[in-house]
């Protein structure tokens, strides 16, 4: 039989599992019951089930709940992180998925960064559609970045960032695509433009159902079988025909969808949703 302790943890995985998508396996545990502690701490919780009952009282919890939220979400990110796939974005997905718009008639790129966290992956990828010599001002950019945690998307919002954190961004970028705000770099306002933050969930629903380019990185790896099937589902349903979705490097749709196949560009992959 499971100890009180364990059993109102269990409450809480169930609870973040619904309300956010993020899993809490065993080996977790340890992390999940800190950061519990701590809310409990600053909201004067005398215990976990007190503290349970608080954040899903109706009406006035769902502030304390999305303050959970934000400190057991991991917004672990990077400007450019793994360089292979971008030089895929630029080099194959991006002209082709351009190509297929101008051919239709459309001059909309539409983008999705999930799990967003504090906004270097959607600026990276704004970076390398205006360094595109086939993107160009006649198309429209519609990128829109999600988290479930608000204060990440706040951050992402005030696009600023020490200089600790430009790591992965080379001097020309530095010059082109940031200026100087005291102590920190700034995005500049033009290259900001088309891109939208919102705070939702992966299970939320996609942006658009015909997106060109999702990137979903290093998420789906903290969800169960379930979920992570589930969101397969909704990635699949996200992108239009022909769309390119984009992984974590230690993340795979084996077992999971056969509504994409498997690409590859040089050390970059992704996959690519069927026709």
């Amino acid at each position: 039989m499971a100890s009180r302790g364990t059993a109102e943890i269990d409450l809480f995985r169930q609870l973040l599992a619904s309300r956010s998508g993020i899993c809490f396996g065993q080996s977790r545990e340890a992390f999940l019951e800190g950061r519990l502690k701590r809310r409990m701490v600053k909201t004067g919780a005398r215990s976990l089930y007190e503290y349970y009952r608080m954040v899903t009282k109706p009406g006035t919890g769902s502030g304390e709940l999305q303050a959970l939220v934000d400190d057991v979400s991991i917004n672990e990110t990077s400007f450019f992180r793994n360089p292979a796939q971008f030089e895929f974005l630029a080099k194959t997905a991006l002209p082709e998925r351009l190509r297929v718009r101008q051919k239709s008639g459309v001059r909309r790129l539409q983008v999705w960064s999930a799990g967003c966290s504090t906004g270097q992956e959607p600026y990276s990828l704004a970076m390398v559609f205006l360094e595109s010599a086939v993107f160009h001002e006649s198309w429209d950019l519609a990128l829109v970045g999600t988290d479930v945690s608000g204060r990440a998307v706040e951050h992402a919002r005030r696009g600023e960032y020490d200089e600790a954190h430009l790591d992965g961004v080379t001097p020309e970028r530095r010059r082109r695509f940031f200026e100087r705000r005291g102590p920190r770099y700034g995005v500049r306002p033009w290259v900001r433009r088309g891109i939208e933050f919102v705070r939702a969930s992966l299970f939320d629903g996609p942006p658009w159902p015909d997106a060109d380019i999702v990137f979903c990185r290093n998420v789906m790896i903290y969800f169960d079988a379930d979920h992570q099937r589930k969101l397969a589902r909704r990635l699949a349903a996200s992108l239009a025909p022909g769309g390119y979705l984009f992984l974590g490097h230690t993340e795979s749709l084996r077992g999971l969808s056969d509504a994409f196949r498997f690409v590859a560009h040089g050390a970059g992959v992704a996959y690519q949703r069927h026709p």
